[in-house]
């Protein structure tokens, strides 16, 4: 899976820098949430905590998709998010990928 940014918009009205970036993800299907949660936080250099993934939409018959990432550098109030769209905080993502290795391991 590779990454490339195709645009950063700097929202001062919101607070938050948009992100749209392109993935090519050639010999495979469209990467999982948590997958692609994982990357963003390493090649934005973002807190988790404070970047939302809002949409990865592929093309028809590619192995290339967009998505669309709102980061909120001084934080964000989550009353202010839709309810549908708290749960896309890339922090969700990571912990519930951490839950799941921790509970094969135990078991």
């Amino acid at each position: 899976m590779k990454l490339r940014l195709v645009e950063k918009r700097e929202n001062p009205f919101l607070d938050r820098i948009e992100y749209v970036l392109e993935i090519d993800h050639w010999a495979a299907g469209t990467p999982s949430r948590r997958e692609l949660a994982n990357r963003i936080v390493e090649e934005l250099k973002v807190e988790p905590e404070k970047t939302v993934l809002l949409e990865i939409v592929t093309e028809t018959g590619m192995n290339r998709s967009r998505a669309v990432v709102y980061y909120y550098p001084r934080g964000m109030d989550l009353s202010q998010l839709a309810p549908f769209h708290r749960n896309k905080v890339l922090a969700n993502y990571l912990r519930e990928s951490e839950g799941k290795e921790g509970g094969e391991s135990e078991g």
